[in-house]
């Protein structure tokens, strides 16, 4: 059965509602999607489809000893696929954890679409709006590389509780666990292989929430650690192994089939780089 409808804890989305019953599997079950029409403020332009995403995780809030209640719950998201085949193995995995939005269920990029009445601006749900649009063009750079593309909304942005920011174990979890929803809703709608290679890249929250990832725990069904990570302005308290300002190396040969000869960094630091492994 459904919670009782809560206007604090929960926005009047039907999507975003989840019955006892939808939880009754591991973190990573897909419980529901919907395919967003191409022009959708959340799509990603270069996708062959772009679908809104339910999926199972356990919450990283903790109890009275402030371990995490592991407690079943659902988390919100985008997953986006290349256009085309996907090549012998299948696609790989980008898990992409977004900057600081807000707090409030309508700042989830996901729930971007029921805000398509508010135009961009510099200020209010209209800055929204052009913030959650900021990280498209590097998306979508992923998806014309050959990369399918997960965007997690973290535990409580879109659906019921409130959102735990900058709770590493919880942002983690949410950009881990979307990784087996991938492979199951193209295996539902596209038809497509994914390979189990996956790299977590982040920005700002997400930056944070990158460093966090391969530590909270591996996600179910994909057993191996994450490729790669890379981390982009993580707030402070910096993990010591994060740095800003940096770029990922491309090399001739990888699934993108551009080259460049090495990390390009400013001068406060280097990035957490991917290791040519990835490739192979």
């Amino acid at each position: 059965m459904s919670r009782d409808y809560d206007p604090a804890l929960e926005p009047d989305v039907e999507f975003y509602r989840v019955a006892d019953e939808d939880l009754t599997g591991e973190p990573g079950n897909l419980i529901r999607s919907e395919q967003l029409a191409q022009d959708a403020a959340a799509a990603l332009d270069d996708a062959r489809a772009t679908y809104r995403v339910l999926y199972q995780s356990a919450s990283g809030l903790g109890d009275e000893d402030t371990k995490p209640t592991n407690e079943p719950i659902a988390v919100s998201g985008l997953i986006a696929f290349p256009p085309g085949e996907a090549p012998a193995g299948g696609w790989p995995v980008v898990s992409w954890a977004h900057g600081t939005v807000g707090s409030a269920d309508k700042s989830a990029p996901s729930m971007d679409p029921y805000l398509e009445d508010v135009p961009l601006a510099n200020a209010g749900l209209g800055l929204l709006r052009k913030i959650n649009k900021a990280p498209h063009a590097l998306l979508n750079a992923f998806l014309r590389a050959g990369w399918a593309v997960a965007m997690t909304d973290y535990e409580g942005l879109g659906t019921y509780g409130n959102h735990p920011y900058l709770l590493g174990v919880s942002e983690g979890r949410g950009i881990l666990d979307i990784v087996p929803a991938v492979h199951q809703l193209a295996a539902q709608t596209v038809g497509q292989q994914i390979s189990d290679r996956y790299a977590i890249v982040g920005h700002s929250q997400g930056g944070q929430a990158a460093l966090w990832g391969p530590t909270s725990r591996p996600p179910a069904p994909i057993r191996p650690p994450a490729r790669a990570r890379s981390s982009a302005s993580p707030p402070w308290p910096r993990h010591p192994t994060s740095r800003t300002g940096c770029s990922w190396p491309i090399r001739a040969g990888s699934p993108s089939g551009i080259s460049g000869p090495s990390t390009r960094c400013s001068a406060t630091g280097s990035s957490v780089a991917i290791p040519p492994s990835i490739w192979s």
